[in-house]
């Protein structure tokens, strides 16, 4: 992902668009559009975007906002008007789908775009003071999921009763950890008042002597330096 987003970046897509021919104005145009969403679905706090100096990195405040119109009448169409030229273009459908974005690809990019249009405003008619959304993301899905498969092993075609029972196994084994597991250092718990709270204090803890070691050209037993 570093690598595309290094690649999809606003220098890039500058770069060719000063210094290259009229045969690479079409990339850099494709480069300036997915830096340009990249931008728009990755708003990850309030003040990112004076840090870096660009204004589609602002939290989502308005239901007009015109990141939205873009998106939509700007971002989508420049793939809707490429896919139909693909369609148009004579030759097989396979030689002619290479000429254009994979099909899953495409329908991800439209599910996502239209799916942030309608929920953006959606939230801020709710009361949502500004949406971030870079929050919107999969990956702690992806996450349990790769738990479950961890678990089953080989069994990666589970059912539902053997999804509820892995389920039920990973919550009593975080409960376990939780109560088994015990600080170490000057950190202690206060089991008599709260059995969960941590009590922190000054004391210093005890010097560890170094260990001793046996070097390879003398055998002698020296102090580790």
């Amino acid at each position: 992902v570093n690598l595309a987003a290094q690649v999809m970046s606003e220098s890039v897509g500058k770069i060719l668009q000063t210094y290259g021919d009229a045969n690479v104005q079409q990339t850099a145009k494709f480069i300036l559009l997915v830096d340009q969403w990249f931008d728009c679905m990755n708003v990850r706090h309030t003040g990112e975007a004076g840090r870096k100096r660009k204004d589609n990195l602002k939290p989502y405040e308005s239901e007009h906002d015109p990141r939205l119109k873009w998106l939509t009448e700007e971002f989508l169409d420049f793939f809707m008007k490429w896919r139909e030229e693909m369609l148009m273009a004579p030759g097989k459908a396979a030689e002619k789908k290479k000429r254009f974005i994979s099909d899953c690809t495409f329908k991800g990019l439209v599910m996502t775009v239209n799916s942030m249009v309608e929920m953006i405003p959606f939230l801020l008619r709710q009361g949502v003071k500004y949406v971030l959304t870079h929050k919107f993301c999969q990956d702690p899905l992806e996450e349990a999921f790769g738990k479950h498969r961890a678990i089953g092993h080989r069994a990666d075609n589970m059912n539902l009763h053997n999804f509820g029972k892995q389920e039920v196994q990973m919550h009593v084994q975080g409960n376990l950890m939780q109560q088994l597991v015990r600080p170490r250092g000057n950190i202690s718990i206060d089991t008599e008042n709260n059995p969960r709270s941590i009590v922190v204090d000054d004391t210093k803890l005890p010097k560890v002597k170094r260990p001793r070691m046996v070097s390879l050209l003398n055998p002698k037993i020296t102090k580790q330096e």
